[in-house]
């Protein structure tokens, strides 16, 4: 099988989603609109630090999860967490980097449109069509990003989810703070 597959969203569940195809034997691009990959498992760098935030941790809920996570602990890329679960090393963001392996993702790539056409779907950002091997031939779409995000990505493309609409959020703030001096 040879089947195209794009999955809008480059965080655990995109990602997680791409590997599943790949296999399967299908052909998945990853699109995100963020240069790094992992979604809420990030590490933001600045000024010569490091700050692991979204989610300071990652647990396995399942047998998928849980192969995953013991091949990044033998990988060297994962350790155990204080209070359970993993943690990425060196930072959170390396179990998304080590997890999407060599598969292709296109990233800085704010996806706003899915158009069909006679040999597939296209994905598009506000500047037309994204410029990437099979663009255009894609047999399916996944879309892997929060409800907002979702919703008006998939109406392009002619679907209608009225559940996405409905869909609430908690925020959730993180604060970065660097100190001088170690403290107890």
């Amino acid at each position: 099988m040879d089947e195209r597959v794009a999955i809008i969203g480059a965080g655990i569940a995109g990602i997680a989603a791409a590997r599943t195809f790949a296999a399967a034997g299908w052909w998945p691009v990853l699109f995100d609109k963020s240069r790094g990959l992992g979604g809420r498992i990030a590490t933001r760098r600045a000024e010569g630090l490091r700050f692991d935030h979204g989610t300071p941790h990652v647990n396995a809920a399942g047998p998928a999860l849980t192969n995953l996570l013991t091949g990044a602990q033998q990988a060297n890329v994962a350790a155990p967490w204080v209070g359970g679960g993993l943690v990425g090393r060196p930072g959170v963001s390396a179990l998304a980097r080590w997890a999407v392996g060599d598969l292709p993702v296109v990233g800085a790539c704010l996806v706003r449109t899915l158009i069909r056409g006679p040999n597939g779907w296209t994905v598009a950002t506000d500047d037309g069509p994204v410029e990437t091997p099979g663009n255009g031939e894609f047999g399916r779409v996944v879309v892997a990003v929060p409800a907002p995000q979702a919703a008006p990505i998939l109406a392009t493309g002619g679907g209608r989810f009225p559940a996405l609409a409905a869909t609430s959020y908690a925020p959730c703030w993180t604060l970065m703070v660097a100190l001088d001096k170690a403290v107890d």
